[in-house]
């Protein structure tokens, strides 16, 4: 099995960035916000760019099939700890997501493993827009918070960057992470139960 392919090499790449990531956001000025959210929006185009080499020069394998996933949860996850510990959302939310997140890429791998994929479903892809799109809400608040000058303009004017719209989105991504996880369990239980009849 090859596993220094292109692709991987990029996926990689995305995880090197996540600590990078991590770094600029609690510097807590302005510039490292805004070169923070720049990292994660690059960070998000390799996980574009792996999946148009893969396709392109037909570069598939097993451990790229959960490698990859495994990277974006990695990117995700240090996100959401992240906004927790800046007190942008509760504990509770970000164990919630992160602890589905974590079970249903754990059980993809081992149904690649296996050569059992699981079924995905419109309703995941959703989950995973939303919690990207309340990922860059989340950065660009934190860069007007980080910002006096920003921070006063949005305060005078029609604010879009709110507690109460932040805290809002937050809730809805969670209940709606979850909801999807319930869903990913439900649909594929016949092929969860075969996948650890084949571990044992």
């Amino acid at each position: 099995m090859q596993i220094i392919t292109p692709p991987n090499s990029v996926t990689f790449l995305r995880i090197l960035l996540t600590p990078l990531f991590a770094f600029l956001f609690l510097e807590n000025d302005f510039d490292s916000s805004f070169y923070a959210l720049l990292t994660f929006i690059f960070a998000g185009i390799t996980d574009w760019y792996d999946g148009w080499l893969a396709r392109k020069w037909k570069y598939d394998s097993r451990f790229g099939n959960f490698f990859d996933p495994l990277a974006d949860k990695i990117l995700i996850s240090t996100a959401f700890l992240l906004f927790s510990f800046k007190g942008y959302m509760p504990f509770w939310m970000t164990a919630l997501i992160i602890f589905r997140d974590l079970l249903i890429t754990f059980l993809r791998m081992i149904s690649e493993y296996q050569s059992k994929p699981f079924n995905t479903s419109f309703f995941a892809k959703t989950k995973t827009a939303l919690q990207m799109f309340s990922i860059y809400y989340v950065l660009c608040y934190h860069i007007i918070s980080n910002s006096p000058n920003l921070n006063k303009y949005f305060t005078n004017y029609m604010n879009p960057f709110s507690p109460i719209i932040l805290q809002s989105i937050l809730f809805v991504v969670t209940i709606i992470t979850a909801w999807t996880g319930f869903v990913y369990l439900s649909n594929n239980r016949n092929l969860i139960k075969s996948i650890f009849k084949n571990e044992k």
